[in-house]
């Protein structure tokens, strides 16, 4: 069985969102997002590993109560480098494979276990309903064989993915850009919410309850009203 390595990204400071604290820390359905990742997308993960920047402090505490064995690794340069350069951190000395996950996103528990259970590289994709999507071109065989924000698709990359470090080189800008030397890749379309965004946050808010009625940990049902 795969044991993939989860590395949540959360250094940045969300500009785009405007809230002033980092997105793990955003509050959706009454939940911080890095809440909802922890408490139902990881606890089947062996090892997960958070990399914070903007407010670490901050973020830490709460990633280490939710779940003490939790590594935190701090990307310093956070304030001069992208997604990809908290990746790079984070994926450093993982044996097998590693599942990147934004710290902005929020995927439907079912659709994360059939990628962090994965034996083969695969990307995330969805519907495209981000207010700044990186179109992701899909083959006949399901397979994604382009990612851009100019040429555009029906699917949009959703910063998910299942990789081997060792099969990608380290960067410092986009994830998606960073594993363009992996396509085309095998795809899997989730069910999630990206909050990069003010518009994003409303279309969350407004979605991410009907997924939490589907998923059937006794954490939803106190908390997901």
């Amino acid at each position: 069985m795969n044991e993939a390595t989860v590395v949540i990204n959360s250094a940045g400071c969300g500009s785009r969102l405007k809230m002033q604290i980092p997105k793990s820390l955003v509050e959706i359905s009454g939940r911080p997002i890095l809440e909802w990742q922890l408490r139902e997308l990881c606890p089947s993960a062996p090892r997960v590993r958070i990399v914070v920047g903007y407010m670490g402090d901050q973020v830490a505490t709460l990633a280490r109560r939710l779940r003490p064995s939790i590594e935190v690794i701090v990307n310093e340069e956070w304030k001069t480098t992208k997604t990809a350069a908290s990746l790079s951190l984070g994926m450093k000395g993982v044996r097998g494979r590693c599942v990147s996950l934004d710290g902005d996103l929020l995927v439907h528990p079912a659709d994360f276990s059939q990628v962090l259970t994965a034996d083969q590289d695969v990307i995330g994709i969805a519907d495209v309903s981000t207010s700044h999507p990186v179109f992701a071109v899909v083959n006949d065989q399901n397979a994604c064989t382009e990612m851009s924000y100019t040429k555009t698709s029906q699917y949009e990359w959703t910063g998910l993915v299942n990789f081997l470090p060792s099969s990608v080189a380290p960067g410092q800008g986009n994830v998606f850009e960073m594993i363009e030397d992996l396509l085309p890749t095998q795809t899997a379309k989730i069910r999630c919410c990206e909050v990069d965004t003010p518009a994003d946050f409303l279309y969350a808010n407004r979605i991410w309850p009907d997924y939490a009625q589907t998923m059937e940990s006794t954490y939803v049902a106190r908390y997901a009203g």
